[in-house]
């Protein structure tokens, strides 16, 4: 039911951008860019952004 893949672990920098693509949980509306604003911190707090 489950693959898990190992893989080397991305390090995002400071002034850098990383970009996260879902493979899973619900669809965004149609025309929408990205999903809504959640409180984490600036995805700092994952167990926050995970959550919502």
């Amino acid at each position: 039911m489950y693959k898990i893949t190992k893989v080397p672990v991305t390090k995002i920098g400071l002034e850098e951008i990383g970009l996260v693509e879902a493979k899973d949980g619900n669809p965004i509306e149609h025309g929408q860019t990205f999903g809504r604003v959640v409180d984490c911190e600036n995805f700092q707090n994952i167990k926050a952004f995970f959550a919502n």
